[in-house]
């Protein structure tokens, strides 16, 4: 009886009855035309991301995603990568998320594991074709019914003629599980690892507290976002838009791309590999800093640091 009890204060106490697609309506509310997203040029605000994602919830829908349906993601660093999920959970659908760099091999693999009815991919990444890769993965698993194309294709579904008229749908339990992440894959094809509403969100707010994250917070994506450690923890993608900050997407971790960014939008706050950490502190100079620029805190694999 004391562990029920003592279960049920942990849950009351840390676990909010709180879906994903729910905190971003009420991060819409708060924040509205605050920037939540800079991917490039695109600069999306918390209100726009949430109207883009209620409008690729009903074209999913529309095309025949349902409640428990898996659903391969490979993109990359992107704001489409953020509306994707975010749609997906609307309708209790379950992003599965999957590197960049991964291939033919794992992602059939991933396919037949999870039974994925759809894969959505880019057109084209650091040079390579995905959507002749995703034709093959097609071709060897029945399940697969639709790819769907972040950019332009003549032959698969183009993720952007899927914005449709938003419809109602409620959102799921803050319980279900949200999304299927991967496992590091060292003794095989990586494994699933289901992570509830609730419990990412945790996660992140509370890493994000932890990092003394807030409205003001810049923080650079430069891993992969498939990535639990970018995506949510600490604090990741997730933690930075729960308090109100804003998120650049970088398509590559390497330091001609990370250092530009850095100082083009005063980022505050990153999370590179932790080889690179000492480099990114020696290298101040090199990068461009000035004395409006501070890089307040780089989270690394073991430990946050304090520039």
């Amino acid at each position: 009886m004391a562990r029920k009890r003592t279960r049920k204060v942990h849950y009351i106490r840390y676990w909010q009855s709180e879906s994903l697609p729910e905190l971003l309506q009420q991060l819409a509310s708060k924040y509205g035309e605050k920037t939540a997203i800079i991917d490039k040029d695109i600069h999306v605000s918390y209100q726009a991301l949430n109207d883009q994602v209620l409008s690729l919830t009903s074209g999913f829908y529309k095309l025949g995603i349902r409640d428990g349906n898996r659903v391969l993601i490979q993109l990359p660093n992107s704001y489409e990568f953020i509306a994707v999920c975010f749609a997906l959970h609307w309708l209790g659908a379950l992003p599965v998320l999957i590197m960049p760099a991964q291939r033919q091999h794992d992602i059939s693999a991933l396919c037949q594991l999870s039974e994925a009815i759809a894969y959505i991919v880019p057109d084209n990444f650091l040079g390579f074709n995905y959507p002749a890769m995703a034709e093959k993965v097609q071709a060897n698993n029945s399940c697969l019914q639709h790819i769907i194309v972040a950019g332009n294709s003549d032959i698969f579904t183009p993720l952007a003629s899927l914005n449709a008229k938003p419809l109602s749908f409620s959102p799921p339990n803050a319980t279900d599980t949200a999304l299927l992440l991967l496992s590091g894959g060292t003794t095989g094809t990586p494994k699933l690892i289901p992570r509830t509403h609730t419990d990412y969100i945790y996660n992140a707010k509370a890493s994000a507290q932890l990092c003394q994250f807030d409205q003001n917070t810049v923080y650079l994506a430069s891993l992969p976002v498939a990535h639990n450690f970018p995506l949510a923890c600490p604090p990741g993608i997730l933690g930075t838009l729960s308090v109100g900050g804003t998120v650049v997407m970088a398509k590559t971790p390497g330091s001609d791309e990370t250092f530009a960014l850095i100082e083009q939008h005063r980022v505050t706050a990153t999370a590179p590999p932790s080889t690179t950490i000492s480099t990114t502190m020696a290298d101040r100079s090199r990068m461009g800093y000035h004395r409006h620029i501070q890089l307040k805190a780089i989270t690394s694999w073991w430990r946050t640091f304090r520039a």
